[in-house]
């Protein structure tokens, strides 16, 4: 009994186990290996239970010394393998690798236990090799014993248990099927599906049977497998685990772990406390961790430490907005910022920095700092990311970090000019740190891709097309004045323009000058700028680029000038005068150049000479005509077109009519015959659209100025919407002046002079007009330009408030969601990131389901994550009830879905749940 009692409280060495295993593979043995399988499940069970002093050898330990000693992984799983004798199969029949599933799953349960003992043997050979023990090791560590793990992607996984149990299953029937002799085996009646398994070595890890896990997790609970992996720091199995899944998924199970730590935070890296410290849990651990990662970023002993801080919370800058959001507060934290101040970056550009060991990790930060410039939507962070980047680059790293921020200015243009214009210090930093690069950067070898020669200080250098690009970006945003205390600007344009740079400049002018920079440059308002842009510049783009809401006026302002000066060569290439005109009308408001081209524009859409053809001679047009007198064949015809129109509703004689309009044929016979028959007739209200259609078009075709006012003036009586044009052609024979024509007279002398009425009463003229969309829309189109362009330029002066008028817009595109598509550009400059959307869920009036859809489309495809996620909250709150539900899981969808919201996190993820929480 005493030997017994001894031989049970002693250590368990390996070479026991090994020779234990081998008894198991003896065939002339009466031991089953399931049975040896048994008693060595048994006998290291019994010794990882054993209280053991420091001086005595630990109870389980795997040294690598042993002979075979990692072979212990191989032996365990062959002794759970399916043994079969005496048993022939067909030739060329390879049986699978089957085991026995309830001994294959202890298999690894006496490996979980052994791992734990010896992490440093058989736990790195896990880790490494063995997916399926690596699985279990991963559970017992994050205390979650669910399948599939979470540091893999759900879908995949289960898509490959799927495709693996499907072949395990056919595999085992057709063997079993082989066996069986003549019996068809089924899914039914067969005796071995549901206690073999086919395995491969090495292979992914299988699903567990739930009985398995519960015994994992009891042995787990009762050996303290989880501490012992736990607090294991080489290999550091925890922070594999917290890096695999850290940016992608919640770590909750970092709370209990650390709650767990026994007081001691020495026991768990550095990312495991800073992953505690995003849990947002306040508590007075909390309290505690955060003085100890404080205590390690204010020290000097151990950099290694401060690195992973530091790497741990920016590498974070660069995913999901959430995850930034979560890291940004966690530095704020740390460096006692207050969370709500959104705009001040001191923890980067003042406490970060001034660390005692800031110099070891300012390059890691640089680095991860370029990533986040790709995705951060944040002006002031992008702002301050730039300024970090710029001064604490090192030497080696300078180029890089030039190219990866030009790419950033030339990529997200409109993103980094409201950064530049609201940061003067990050575009000053920027200008400094070009500078420098031109000077002492030795250059691109001649030939590589992108590469442009540029002359600097007498030698020719070879420069990424980005570079150059972005330099003359920062030139345009400076609007050619030196800013700081470098002449940086000078410094710059003297290098680009030289007159060697100048002619290796207009040799790439292909290259450099794209589309989206010409724009830019012409509209810095800087000679050597404007004139390298022009340079690329046709007549027809620069016709193109008037009809841009975009364009800064400065550029329009040189466009124009352009224009009248070479009207000779513009003059063929006007087609479309009519919106042509429009918009130069609209940007003469605040532009002086461009009289000439308009004068001619003017002149050409409303001709001064009318003649009129023969064909109407015969015709007297007193003002009450007798119809019997000019009937005859031709006039018949008409008649009977138009009777199929407008009594008939014909769809083949509107198309006939139309037909004739555009082609441009016989314009004044068409003229003639609708005039007699309005004579007689009545429009129909529901033809009134189209017959407004039919007349702008003879409008601006008709020469024969007579029979076009006797139309017009026939015509108008049953076509509102034709009265504006009317009295535009023909004001005497127009009659008294109506409420809205007057209206537009007093809004257009209002953009004139703005001094001259007061704002409100611009609001109130707005308000009372009524938009429809057959209203004539180049006179109202032209109209509501100008008051929303006079109004933006003189924002805050003379009582000007754009609030107001964007409440005046919103109302007007509920009322007619037809016209909205009018609005909506000019909605975007006066309520940038579309902020007004509120106005639409806020307002009383019923917003038409169409308008929804092409509101929730506009954001989410344009505005930053801050506005798509306030519109998201507002959505699901129950005090929205007038939007469409079906069109708010469509915009929730396409939110989701968006490449552009989600770029630099995995989009298979999707969002988090949190953030499209109902409240």
């Amino acid at each position: 009994g005493y030997a017994c009692f001894t031989l049970c409280e002693c250590s368990l060495l390996e070479n026991t186990l090994m020779r234990l295993g081998v008894l198991g593979t003896v065939n002339n043995l009466p031991l089953k290996p399931q049975e040896v399988l048994v008693i060595i499940n048994s006998v290291v069970r019994r010794a990882a239970m054993l209280d053991t002093d420091n001086d005595v050898p630990p109870p389980l330990q795997i040294t690598g010394q042993t002979k075979h000693n990692l072979d212990i992984i191989q032996m365990l799983i062959k002794l759970s393998e399916y043994k079969y004798h005496n048993i022939k199969l067909p030739e060329g029949y390879n049986p699978p690798q089957l085991v026995v599933s309830s001994h294959y799953w202890r298999a690894w349960q006496i490996l979980l236990v052994l791992a734990a003992f010896n992490p440093t043997t058989v736990g790195v050979l896990a880790w490494e090799r063995h997916p399926t023990l690596r699985g279990f090791m991963e559970m017992v560590i994050t205390n979650n014993y669910q399948f599939p793990l979470n540091s893999v992607n759900y879908q995949e996984t289960m898509m490959l248990e799927k495709q693996l149990s499907a072949a395990e299953e056919s595999d085992i029937l057709i063997f079993e099927g082989h066996i069986a002799r003549g019996v068809k085996i089924t899914k039914q009646n067969s005796h071995m599906l549901n206690q073999l398994m086919v395995v491969k070595e090495g292979g992914p890890m299988r699903k567990p049977p739930q009985a398995v896990l519960d015994q994992t997790r009891l042995l787990a609970m009762e050996l303290h497998l989880g501490h012992k992996l736990c607090k294991v720091r080489d290999p550091d199995f925890l922070l594999d685990i917290i890096k695999k899944q850290g940016t992608s998924r919640s770590m909750s199970w970092l709370s209990e772990l650390v709650k767990n730590s026994e007081n001691s935070f020495e026991l768990l890296p550095v990312p495991c406390l800073c992953e505690f410290l995003l849990q947002d849990i306040q508590n007075t651990k909390r309290h505690i961790l955060l003085k100890r990662l404080q205590s390690i970023l204010m020290g000097t002993c151990d950099s290694t430490q401060t690195q992973e801080i530091v790497s741990y919370f920016i590498s974070k800058m660069s995913a999901t907005y959430v995850v930034r959001n979560k890291a940004l507060k966690g530095l704020k934290t740390i460096f006692n910022r207050p969370l709500e101040d959104q705009s001040n970056e001191d923890w980067l550009l003042v406490d970060l920095v001034n660390i005692p060991l800031h110099s070891t990790v300012s390059s890691t930060v640089s680095a991860e700092l370029q990533k986040a410039l790709l995705v951060e939507q944040s002006v002031s962070l992008l702002a301050a990311y730039l300024i970090y980047i710029c001064r604490y680059s090192s030497p080696g790293s300078m180029v890089s970090a030039a190219l990866g921020i030009a790419s950033v200015i030339i990529k997200r243009n409109h993103v980094m000019f409201k950064v530049l214009e609201a940061n003067e210090t990050a575009l000053i930093a920027l200008l400094d740190l070009f500078l420098q690069m031109f000077v002492t950067y030795k250059g691109l070898k001649k030939g590589d891709k992108d590469a442009v020669g540029i002359t600097v200080n007498g030698k020719i250098k070879y420069f990424n097309k980005e570079i150059v690009q972005a330099n003359l970006v920062l030139m345009a945003e400076a609007r050619g004045r030196d800013v700081g205390n470098k002449n940086s600007v000078t410094k710059l344009k003297k290098i680009l323009f030289s007159s060697d740079a100048s002619k290796q400049l207009n040799d790439n002018m292909e290259t450099i000058c794209s589309d989206t920079l010409i724009p830019i440059l012409l509209g810095s308002g800087v000679q050597e700028l404007q004139d390298y842009a022009v340079k690329n510049l046709s007549y027809d783009k620069m016709l193109l680029l008037l009809q841009e809401f975009s364009l800064p006026e400065t550029a329009a302002q040189f466009i124009l000038q352009k224009l009248d000066e070479n009207l000779e060569d513009v003059t063929p290439l006007l087609d479309e005068e009519d919106e042509l005109l429009s918009h130069i009308q609209a940007w003469r408001i605040n532009v002086s150049a461009g009289e000439e081209i308009e004068a001619f524009l003017m002149k050409k859409v409303l001709p001064i000479e009318k003649e009129t053809k023969d064909y109407y001679g015969k015709f007297v047009l007193p003002e009450k005509m007798e119809t019997e007198d000019v009937v005859d064949q031709k006039q018949k015809e008409w008649s009977q077109i138009l009777r199929d129109i407008f009594e008939n509703d014909s769809v083949d004689s509107q198309s006939h009519l139309m037909t004739y309009c555009l082609q441009n044929k016989n314009i004044e016979e068409i003229c003639l015959n609708l005039f007699l028959w309005v004579q007689d007739n009545k429009i129909p209200p529901r033809h009134e659209q189209f017959i407004t259609v039919v007349v702008q078009i003879l409008a601006e075709n008709c020469s024969n100025s007579d029979i076009l006012e006797k139309l017009m003036t026939a015509i108008s009586p049953f076509c509102k919407s034709l009265t504006p044009l009317h009295r535009k052609l023909f004001p005497k024979s127009c009659g008294p002046v109506e409420t809205d024509d007057s209206k537009i007279g007093s809004l257009l002398s209002w953009c004139s002079n703005p001094q001259e009425n007061s704002f409100k009463t611009v609001i109130d003229t707005l308000e009372s007009m009524e938009v429809s969309a057959a209203a004539d829309n180049r006179l109202h189109g032209s109209m509501w330009q100008k008051v929303f362009k006079t109004a933006i330029c003189h924002s805050g002066k003379y009582g000007i408030d754009l609030e107001l008028l964007v409440k005046v817009v919103v109302d007007k595109m509920i009322e007619s969601p037809l016209c909205s598509g009018m609005f909506m550009d000019w909605l975007q400059v006066l309520s940038p990131e579309l902020s007004c959307f509120k106005m639409f869920l806020g307002t009383e009036k019923k917003v038409p389901v169409s308008l929804q859809r092409y509101m929730l489309n506009m954001i989410c495809s344009s505005c930053g994550w801050e506005t798509l996620h306030e519109c998201i909250n507002c959505l699901l709150s129950p005090d929205v009830t007038g939007f469409d539900e079906s069109l708010i899981l469509d915009f929730l969808q396409g939110c989701c879905n968006n490449e552009r919201i989600w770029q630099g996190a995995n989009s298979k993820r999707g969002t988090s749940k949190g953030s499209l929480k109902a409240k």
